[in-house]
Parts: structure tokens; C-alpha cells; sequence
């Protein structure tokens, strides 16, 4: 954070019902080290975003669908300004 202003990241967990079977959408990334890591799909919220408007667009990266369902069902941040 060069510009000394915190940033919040949106992580999504998405669900998928398939042939009866429960599956959630995980990414694929390689750091640095070429080493392979596994995350749920985010994105920090831009400038003028809401938390809907990112939401949106990460499930829109990663899926190709129009129509689901929607739910915030927890949200997550530190207890003191100092923890960050």
C-alpha cells in the first residue's frame, strides 16, 4: 500500500450444484517462487465501487453466467486500527 490508504479485498465463494455434486470455484495461482497456491476469487474494491459492483465483476471474470444467486453472508475486518 505505496499510498498509505487501506484497501478492502472481496473474497467470493462460489457455489455450484453439478450432476448432485457440491463444488466450489477455486483459482489457480503461481507466486514468485513458481509454487502453485489455490484462493477463492477477489478483488480489492476500486475507487466509487461498492461491495455489489465488485462482487459483480469477480463473478463475471470467473464464470460466464448472468443469473445467480446473491448472498453476503459474513464480513470480516480487524478489531483495532493498529492490526492492519
Amino acid at each position: 500500500m505505496s499510498n498509505g490508504k487501506s484497501k478492502i479485498e472481496i473474497d467470493c465463494v462460489i457455489f455450484n450444484l453439478d450432476d448432485n455434486h457440491l463444488k466450489i470455484l477455486l483459482v489457480k495461482e503461481t507466486d514468485s517462487m513458481q509454487k502453485i497456491k489455490w484462493s477463492l476469487p477477489s478483488d480489492s474494491i476500486k475507487s466509487g465501487e461498492t461491495i455489489e459492483n465488485t462482487v459483480h465483476k469477480i463473478i463475471k471474470k470467473y464464470t460466464s453466467d448472468d443469473y445467480y444467486f446473491l448472498a453476503q453472508l459474513k464480513a470480516f475486518g480487524y478489531t483495532n486500527e493498529n492490526s492492519i
